[in-house]
């Protein structure tokens, strides 16, 4: 696990880089079957028997280095942080187990810090902090499926900024009940998260 893989797609006629983020599964020819997280966030499990790979002589990635050929590392964290963003202020006070101003403030900041200095390793503490923060109230049974501690830990992993994009994406999109989270809302009228012009 770790390794930097090529693999070739010959509908695409391109090779798509990645890296090895488990093996094997439960058959009998576990040692054949990986599974490959490509630098745009995509997972796929591939039969490296089926498949045209090369393994990078770059050898492991490192947790503070990204892997990403036609991208920009500054650039594909500053899209996280807007996701991060976009949960952060879509989230009730009545959701979240911290309502302190000054909390909320050194997340954002945090989170800017992390971004500027381009580090991996600090932006996945404060996805880590947003996450632990959430009240079982606007939770989905994804947590349940997925297991908590199950995803921290992967979370706590994360060595590419892919990697972290699709943890903040599930966060966004598997984590929350946006539903129920909008009911918490004083002043919501329940359509589409619009809130009335009254106060």
């Amino acid at each position: 696990m770790g390794n930097v893989i090529s693999v070739y797609w010959p509908e695409d006629k391109t090779w798509y880089h990645g890296e090895v983020i488990s093996l094997g599964d439960d058959d009998a020819s576990s040692d054949e079957i990986c599974e490959v997280l490509y630098e745009d966030g995509e997972r796929e499990v591939i039969n490296l028997k089926e498949e045209k790979y090369k393994i990078s002589n770059k050898g492991r990635s490192s947790r503070n280095v990204c892997l990403l050929a036609d991208g920009d590392v500054h650039a594909q964290l500053a899209s996280i942080r807007e996701i991060l963003y976009d949960i952060a202020d879509r989230l009730p006070s009545k959701g979240v187990s911290s309502n302190r101003q000054a909390w909320w403030q050194a997340w954002y900041e945090g989170i800017d810090t992390a971004v500027e200095a381009s580090s991996i390793p600090l932006l996945v503490s404060f996805v880590e902090k947003l996450a632990r923060i959430l009240r079982p109230s606007i939770k989905t049974n994804w947590w349940k499926i997925q297991g908590e501690e199950e995803w921290l830990k992967h979370l706590g992993s994360v060595k590419m900024s892919a990697e972290l994009y699709v943890c903040v994406n599930d966060l966004l999109t598997k984590g929350v009940n946006w539903t129920k989270a909008r009911q918490f809302f004083p002043n919501c009228n329940g359509q589409n998260g619009d809130f009335d012009s009254q106060v």
